[in-house]
């Protein structure tokens, strides 16, 4: 990581800090457009509040983006003119939402720092292919506690595309080698198939990367908003870091104090995504 401001202290992501992941189906109701689920935001901010030691948060879209990205066709790339106006306003509910949970973080006397990937990323074909995150390495290096979320960016082939969260987790987790990576959702882990349309279901505790392989034909993307892949998407990006050694988990921040558990050691109920072995 960069050396920083002059005379501040080195903050890293090994060897203790984590990134954590907050979806979109957590923070706000993801079938009502604009809708906050703020005593959750509120709680989870209280639990980040007691974590001491250097994170990195980043925050999915919820329906603050989906539906307007959705009905706009903006996660297909520029098709039209009437496409400019719904990139703005997505744009703009984007940072209505990370305010949200920005001045949260503040009333739990947590120091954030918003970073919109949009300002500078770029993607081809839907994949990042140039992000400066020189100020993201420089804002843990004093201390603070970057903020990102899921974002519409520029794409050279398409115009504009989408860069979900879990990308950005997944990609600076890459870069920065954290000792986990926490996905927040509302299911306790990753199931056998989808357990918000079947009961016949079963938790997995643990996949790595060849048990992963096994399970692929039961993960299907999923109905409604999401435009970002759902959990298929994220045991995707997760497995990819196992690879390189990075374990992720999946859990559910519904729950009260689970996030507190899962970092202190006590038992909660999850799917850890592990490297072999």
């Amino acid at each position: 990581m960069s050396a920083g401001v002059k005379g501040s202290f080195h903050l890293s992501l090994v060897d203790g800090g984590i990134i954590i992941k907050l979806g979109g189906s957590v923070i706000t109701y993801k079938n009502v457009e604009c809708s906050p689920r703020l005593k959750l935001i509120k709680r989870i901010c209280s639990e980040i509040s007691k974590l001491n030691f250097p994170m990195l948060l980043i925050h999915g879209a919820g329906s603050y983006a989906h539906p307007i990205v959705k009905e706009y066709g903006i996660h297909l790339g520029y098709r039209s003119p009437e496409q400019l106006k719904a990139f703005t306003e997505t744009c703009i509910q984007l940072r209505v939402l990370n305010n949200i949970i920005l001045k949260e973080l503040k009333k739990h006397d947590v120091a954030a720092a918003p970073i919109h990937p949009s300002s500078s990323m770029v993607m081809d074909k839907g994949e990042i292919v140039e992000w400066n995150i020189a100020p993201v390495e420089g804002l843990l290096n004093m201390g603070l506690t970057p903020l990102l979320h899921g974002d519409v960016v520029y794409d050279r082939s398409r115009g504009f595309s989408i860069v979900s969260g879990d990308r950005l987790a997944t990609y600076l987790a890459d870069v920065l080698r954290p000792s986990m990576v926490i996905f927040g959702c509302d299911v306790d882990g990753v199931y056998s198939s989808d357990p918000k349309s079947t009961s016949d279901v079963k938790l997995l505790p643990k996949i790595t990367p060849t048990t992963y392989r096994e399970l692929t034909s039961a993960f299907k993307v999923p109905e409604g908003f999401d435009v970002t892949g759902g959990m298929k998407a994220k045991v995707e990006e997760a497995v990819k870091l196992a690879e390189k050694g990075v374990e992720s988990v999946v859990i559910n921040l519904l729950k009260p104090q689970n996030l507190t558990k899962l970092i202190t050691g006590k038992p909660v109920t999850c799917t850890r995504i592990t490297p072999e072995g």
